[in-house]
């Protein structure tokens, strides 16, 4: 069962959060969104089946909220691929991101993401698949000095295979492009990759700032994928 809260219009950034047993982080992700200097975005939670007081958490969120919350709320777990399918499917904005339970945006994130696609003159959007920019995790350097800090504008596979970077990034997307490559509906088997793999080939505009923080190794994570390295699912993806 899914349902909608909420719903607002005319939104440009849509924020992203699934969630598994980790409504407990749930009030970390909204006070950095709260913290956005960027106004013009909604938040999406999808709650794939929690048992962890999930409700009343999320009912003292939205009560305290400046910005449009949206819920998708399944009553059973169904897997993050097809909580994704359906935060997408009811997102309003331009733009998509994903903030995950552990993760917090830094206060100038988003006006960041909508400065830089501002940037880009109308008739060049059609060339970009949306923006990257750089996660900052505990105990691991961001690549600020790695990678030119202008006039960048990689394709995300060639982020990992030609200037060989593997840690995560803030990946930004056009909705468009997510709404009509939904992911397989087989979680615990295909991971999301293969979609990223397979609409990582146009270019992205670069953003050489560190835009998220990033937390691992917290329990009850709701994707698999780290763990299907050696699956049949994985070498297809």
């Amino acid at each position: 069962q899914f349902k909608n809260l909420f719903k607002s219009m005319s939104i440009t950034i849509s924020v992203l959060t699934p969630v598994w047993n980790r409504s407990a982080m749930l009030p970390k992700v909204f006070e950095s969104l709260q913290n956005q200097t960027y106004k013009n975005f909604e938040w999406l939670v999808g709650n794939d089946g929690s048992s962890d007081g999930f409700q009343a958490i999320f009912a003292e969120l939205v009560g305290g909220s400046s910005f449009p919350i949206i819920l998708v709320d399944a009553n059973m777990r169904v897997g993050k691929a097809k909580i994704d399918n359906h935060l997408i499917k009811e997102s309003s904005g331009d733009l998509i991101l994903w903030c995950d339970s552990d993760d917090i945006l830094l206060p100038s994130a988003l006006q960041e993401i909508a400065d830089n696609w501002s940037s880009i003159p109308d008739t060049n959007l059609n060339q970009f698949i949306g923006l990257t920019a750089i996660c900052r995790a505990r105990k691991i350097s961001p690549l600020l000095n790695e990678i030119p800090e202008s006039n960048f504008y990689p394709s995300w596979n060639d982020l990992e295979c030609k200037y060989q970077i593997k840690q995560d990034m803030v990946f930004v997307t056009k909705a468009s492009i997510l709404k009509e490559n939904p992911f397989p509906e087989v979680d615990f088997v295909i991971p999301e990759r293969v979609i990223w793999t397979k609409i990582g080939t146009e270019k992205t505009l670069f953003i050489n700032k560190v835009l998220k923080e990033v937390e691992y190794n917290s329990p009850n994570a709701i994707s698999f994928s780290g763990k299907m390295q050696f699956c049949r699912g994985y070498a297809y993806a």
